[in-house]
């Protein structure tokens, strides 16, 4: 399966990927990635919509993501640009745990650690499973004002 492919799936489709995908290694962070945003989930109403509108084109999203060995393992930072704009570090803590959107372990990624806004350590949350050949299916949200949160899809895979 090839990142292309995903942007073609429906939200049901990607919902059963998502629910059969294996838990990833930790080690599945190291490297450089390009991904793309796939579909969104408005809270409360129900309304799935593709999210190629963002992408302007099938790729924009190139970055790598790493692990520092000194801090022992689950803490990583990953830098991004997406299309021409450059975007700076985001400072993430990964664990393998339980979905939190149901069915088998995940591998989570937190962006409450220290550097962060704490607009991003409130309220970004992600997690990854693992597809065919490196590709990595991520589900994350967005929450907003204690409501229940706007929820997505995206993909990374290795840089070619």
């Amino acid at each position: 399966m090839q990142l292309r492919e995903l942007m073609d799936m429906s939200g049901d489709q990607l919902d059963e990927l998502y629910e059969r995908a294996a838990t990833p290694s930790l080690d599945e962070f190291d490297g450089d990635f390009e991904g793309l945003l796939l579909e969104g989930h408005l809270p409360g109403i129900g309304i799935r919509f593709p999210l190629g509108w963002i992408n302007r084109g099938w790729l924009p999203w190139k970055g790598k993501a790493f692990r520092d060995p000194a801090t022992g393992g689950g803490n990583g930072y990953n830098r991004f640009r997406v299309g021409r704009l450059a975007r700076g570090v985001w400072k993430f803590r990964t664990r393998i745990a339980p979905s939190q959107f149901g069915g088998q372990a995940a591998c989570q990624v937190d962006y409450d650690v220290d550097g962060n806004s704490p607009l991003m350590r409130r309220t970004i949350f992600d997690e990854v499973k693992q597809l065919d050949d490196g590709l990595l299916l991520g589900k994350g949200g967005v929450r907003v004002a204690g409501r229940d949160p706007f929820t997505f899809y995206w993909a990374i895979a290795p840089a070619a």
